[in-house]
């Protein structure tokens, strides 16, 4: 067992979302965990000076900082190893020490490290002009203005989450919590959240969309959500090769009648200020 596995978190492996880190007049892709805070591939790292993602893993291990690495979901549910900015920012350090500049680089170690360090030292002092702007005024966005819980099946006490939001064109959109949506048919909320997963891969052929839709609270709580084409490819699948029952009753409650139309008959739904972005 090497340096990162014997510190990796295996309690809890959280799924994140892609995110833009910018600081100064540094900008760089990352991702976000459900706290907001970014994390970093390797690759995420070392690429900007122009280094391979092996070069980080060298260092972790030679600086015995390992224990700043751990698992988490990418937004196609991949599991892979990522850093801290207070990690990556440690790396670009040590590069100003260790290397001369890349041609290849496009940022050099000592801006990227300049900039980390302004970023983080501007959170450590509450400033808040690094915050990031309203996610539903940006592109990609929807408006979640209900959320019903619609009684679907007789013979369960699970009910479906549907979340309701607004285009910008004016267009509704119903979207499914992907948890209560697998709850229903009888399957682990986890259950296409698992690391390579040969039965999201053949869902695909099904028309399962890759990435799901990412629902966030004011909070920073966030709902995975599948689309209605979603779920009806999941349930052709479970018909077709599981002979899965409940999947069936999914489909024909809907024939019956339609997802949108039991929202509409719910006179007090929920409310709820989200927003909507696919990740």
């Amino acid at each position: 067992m090497n340096i990162i596995s014997m510190h990796r978190l295996a309690k809890f492996i959280p799924l994140l979302r892609r995110g833009v880190w910018r600081s100064l007049n540094i900008e760089l892709n990352a991702y976000q965990l459900p706290d907001e805070n970014f994390v970093f591939t390797f690759r995420q790292i070392a690429n900007p000076v122009g280094l391979p993602s092996q070069s980080v893993l060298q260092f972790l291990e030679k600086t015995e900082t390992a224990d700043s690495v751990f698992e988490a979901y990418l937004p196609n549910y991949l599991l892979a190893s990522v850093c801290t900015l207070r990690t990556a920012a440690q790396y670009w350090q040590y590069l100003v020490t260790q290397t001369e500049p890349t041609k290849k680089a496009k940022n050099q170690p000592r801006q990227l490290w300049s900039a980390a360090e302004y970023y983080l030292n501007s959170q450590a002092n509450g400033c808040d002009y690094l915050a990031l702007s309203d996610p539903s005024s940006e592109p990609g966005y929807v408006k979640v203005i209900n959320i019903f819980h619609v009684k679907l099946l007789d013979y369960t006490d699970s009910s479906l989450q549907v979340l309701a939001g607004k285009h910008t064109e004016g267009e509704t959109l119903y979207l499914i919590e992907v948890a209560s949506f697998l709850e229903l048919i009888g399957f682990e909320s986890d259950w296409l959240a698992r690391p390579a997963s040969p039965v999201r891969r053949t869902l695909y052929a099904y028309g399962l969309t890759r990435e799901p839709l990412a629902c966030y609270l004011e909070n920073g709580a966030e709902v995975l959500t599948f689309t209605l084409s979603d779920c009806l490819a999941i349930c052709e699948y479970l018909i077709l090769k599981k002979g899965n029952s409940r999947a069936a009753d999914f489909l024909i409650a809907l024939g019956r009648i339609p997802l949108e139309a039991r929202c509409q008959v719910i006179r007090t739904p929920k409310r709820s200020h989200l927003s909507i972005r696919q990740v």
